[in-house]
């Protein structure tokens, strides 16, 4: 997210604590889209749950994101996953599957495994590095390509 928005990579961002709020602007098609970007990746590990569905209540469109090189993170988008489902009020919520740090030779998840969990829980899907930049704006190009045909 932070690459997306601030078109540079910052290797000093630290792990998220709570959550953070973050607008941008995109334009895909011709068309300018405002995005709200939360990153709620803190919040399970603060104490914060209670505030879950008011994250997700009125998404249009969610970003799940895991690092190839940690197993744990991609195990828990199961998690997130069914959270998204459990507190979304929109029946046309579009899910994105993301593989970040594909730039690291060290590999704990693989590609075909993650496109295969995504298929099976109707997800985007798209690898990514936030260090080179590869995929970054596709990514969210794809996303509001997707969230907009329901809108």
């Amino acid at each position: 997210m932070k690459r997306f928005v601030d078109q540079k990579f910052d290797d000093t961002i630290t792990p998220t604590i709570g959550v953070d709020f973050t607008p941008s602007k995109i334009e895909v098609d011709g068309r300018v889209y405002t995005l709200s970007f939360w990153d709620t990746a803190g919040a399970e590990a603060n104490g914060m749950t209670a505030l879950q569905p008011l994250f997700y209540r009125n998404a249009e469109g969610v970003l799940l994101v895991y690092d190839v090189t940690r197993r744990e993170s991609f195990d828990d988008i199961k998690s997130w996953d069914e959270n998204v489902e459990y507190y979304t009020n929109n029946p046309h919520i579009v899910k994105m599957l993301v593989g970040n740090k594909i730039d690291l030779v060290d590999r704990a998840v693989q590609k075909e495994e993650a496109r295969d969990f995504a298929l099976r829980s109707s997800m985007l899907f798209v690898e990514t590095s936030a260090l080179t930049s590869e995929n970054i704006n596709n990514c969210f190009d794809q996303l509001v390509s997707s969230v907009s045909v329901f809108f």
